[in-house]
């Protein structure tokens, strides 16, 4: 049960990281001012505590394991969206952290729209994870423990969610499309 709460809290401050790291990048977009060095800083410090956070999960549910049983477990359709979005997040990582590089060496086109709509399902996978696991994390480190009060943050964070991602989505293509379209990319 203890890995299951420095998990919990390596998480937690994931999604602090995390959402730091977007709200800069928004912000950068929308004003067209990007630090490198901040971030990358706030990016690969939130990529470090998402790999601990992946192991632990793996080991947690590696040890849940009973290889005895031959059904499996039931699932809900919360833990497989979990499970699902955090797959997509791990397999399209790479091509987040290297999407301007792609994009600037193929000259846009079709790749630039292809690698637009990468980097939009990649925000909706890390939103929507992050929307469904934040309120068991708090529930695991024992910080909440009403079943309605769980159920409004979810609510909230699902929304919050669905609206980061689509701002997201919106920032992210208009602005690098303006940069392509200003450089002849596209």
């Amino acid at each position: 049960m203890r890995i299951k709460k420095v998990n919990a809290a390596v998480s937690f401050f994931s999604c602090l990281g995390l959402t730091a790291h977007v709200i800069y990048n928004a912000v950068a977009y929308i004003i067209f001012y990007y630090n490198p060095v901040l971030s990358k800083i706030l990016g690969f410090g939130v990529m470090g505590l998402i790999c601990i956070h992946a192991c632990l999960s793996i080991i947690i549910v590696a040890s849940s394991y009973d290889s005895a049983r031959i059904r499996y477990k039931r699932l809900n359709m919360r833990t497989l969206f979990q499970r699902i979005t955090a797959v997509m997040m791990l397999l399209l990582l790479p091509l987040h952290i290297f999407n301007f590089d792609l994009i600037s060496k193929t000259g846009g086109g079709y790749v630039f729209w292809l690698l637009g709509s990468v980097q939009v399902l990649f925000y909706a996978a890390v939103m929507y994870h992050m929307a469904l696991s934040f309120s068991n994390a708090l529930v695991t480190l024992g910080l909440l423990e009403s079943v309605r009060k769980k159920k409004v943050i979810d609510t909230v964070l699902l929304v919050t969610a669905s609206i980061m991602f689509i701002a997201m989505g919106i920032i992210v293509l208009t602005t690098q499309y303006k940069m392509m379209s200003a450089t002849g990319g596209t």
